[in-house]
């Protein structure tokens, strides 16, 4: 005859232990790839303090009512049968539900205060650095440097110690420029710029990936930014201009117009 109690408690084992190799699971993947609050920004330094402040918060919250829940629950379980008779009706506690109005409350006023601080320090722009545009389309980037004159796709270099200054727009659908390790999200709408800064603070590789769903090849839109020393810039800036293809302005052939201007200049010595 089998064991109630065992079989009872079977298929509880068998949900403890599937989450917990759910959960041992989305680790790895989640330590496979690097930690997306490693600030390397002054910008992304001040999202990641918010970050960590508001999640050592809501542990803080979280523990402190399950815990009051599971005290309740086994403290104030019931015992024997039911009785027959109604219990004693009393008033609530005054004070402890004004405090437990009162003290969230207090909590959301403080973060909403915070945050709006932070954000006041991120949207200010630099009156001077490098300005590139940053056009998404479906499903790439296309980075201009426009002072330069030549464009990269999904591959953006940026000298480190300098502010960067992006304007970024769309062609086709809204889009989301994401560079965790530099700065937060700034979305990419067609017929509008926005404008998003940071400084690098040292070499290196940086993942970027669009943010917004926009279409079937949305996971395809990552791109890199690459943060080089000055000299080591100005090097890739060079070989860049050297291999960029002219501009269609300096290709094409003139027109029927311009022909007709050429022929008229031509001819005023002759006029005179």
């Amino acid at each position: 005859m089998p064991d109630l109690p065992a079989a009872r408690f079977r298929p509880w084992l068998a949900a403890v232990g599937g989450s917990m190799v759910l959960l041992v699971g989305g680790a790895q993947a989640a330590l496979a790839d690097p930690w997306p609050v490693s600030p390397q920004s002054n910008n992304a330094e001040i999202i990641s303090q918010l970050f960590w402040f508001t999640l050592v918060l809501a542990v803080v919250v979280f523990v402190l009512v399950e815990g009051l829940l599971i005290y309740s629950s086994i403290r104030f379980r019931r015992r024997g049968s039911i009785p027959d008779h109604e219990p004693p009706q009393i008033h609530g506690n005054t004070r402890l539900e004004v405090m437990w109005a009162i003290v969230p409350a207090m909590i959301l006023i403080g973060l909403f205060g915070i945050t709006v601080s932070r954000l006041g320090v991120l949207s200010q722009t630099p009156t001077s650095g490098l300005y590139v545009t940053a056009t998404g389309q479906q499903f790439s980037w296309d980075f201009g440097y426009t002072d330069a004159g030549f464009h990269t796709t999904n591959d953006l270099h940026i000298p480190v110690g300098t502010p960067v200054i992006v304007d970024v727009t769309s062609k086709d659908v809204i889009h989301s420029f994401w560079v965790p390790d530099l700065n937060g999200k700034i979305d990419a709408i067609p017929g509008r710029v926005n404008r998003i800064s940071f400084e690098a603070r040292q070499a290196g590789e940086f993942r970027g990936v669009c943010a917004e769903l926009c279409g079937q090849g949305h996971a395809g839109m990552a791109f890199r930014v690459t943060a080089l020393s000055q000299d080591d810039f100005n090097t890739w800036v060079q070989q860049q201009q050297g291999t960029a293809q002219p501009t269609a302005a300096a290709t094409e052939e003139p027109t029927a117009a311009a022909l007709v201007d050429q022929d008229l200049a031509a001819e005023q010595p002759n006029l005179k």
